[in-house]
């Protein structure tokens, strides 16, 4: 296979070089796949995502400023995507005051103890609305201010589902290893 430079693939992808453009998919569809993976309720939602991020990726690779790394550049492409994608559809769940008093943590929960298998398990339990503002607030490190002007969301619908999400996984991590 030959060797391109970011900035040949990048052109390439542009003049619609078949070569070029599967040569990125397979350069970066798992580090991609990855992000979708965080956002995506099972596999195949993951998967769907990244198809889908990918066609939009090649109608609009000529945005890419080079400036910054095209890793970089594709992966905040994907998340924003896997973000925007889970935002179009309605956050069906209605604020439960209850659960924002009883702010919950993985306090006595040793990750490194899980497989990436459960992990993913725990978090496929979550709602889409759920893991999108658990993977921003917990994983992407977003404050709930900023998450409310991204998602267009209050604040306190924002810290419910994340709560609800943390009490699931919690719950279920909380089973697996009473279980071992």
């Amino acid at each position: 296979m030959k060797k391109f430079s970011d900035k040949d693939l990048v052109q390439g992808c542009i003049n619609k070089d078949r070569v070029c453009q599967k040569t990125l998919y397979d350069t970066y569809a798992k580090d991609m796949f990855a992000v979708c993976r965080r956002y995506a309720s099972c596999i195949e939602d993951a998967e769907d995502m990244l198809q889908d991020v990918f066609i939009k990726l090649f109608d609009n690779i000529h945005k890419f400023s080079g400036t910054g790394s095209l890793k970089g550049w594709l992966l905040v492409t994907t998340r924003n995507f896997c973000i925007n994608a889970i935002r179009n559809r309605v956050f069906k769940q209605e604020i439960n005051e209850e659960l924002l008093d009883k702010d919950v943590d993985f306090e006595g929960l040793n990750f490194d103890r899980f497989t990436l298998e459960q992990l993913h398990a725990a978090m496929d339990l979550l709602t889409d609305d759920e893991r999108l503002v658990f993977n921003l607030v917990e994983i992407e490190e977003y404050s709930y201010q900023d998450l409310e002007q991204m998602l267009e969301r209050k604040q306190v619908t924002l810290r419910s589902l994340n709560c609800r999400a943390k009490q699931k996984m919690r719950k279920y991590l909380l089973d697996i290893e009473n279980n071992k």
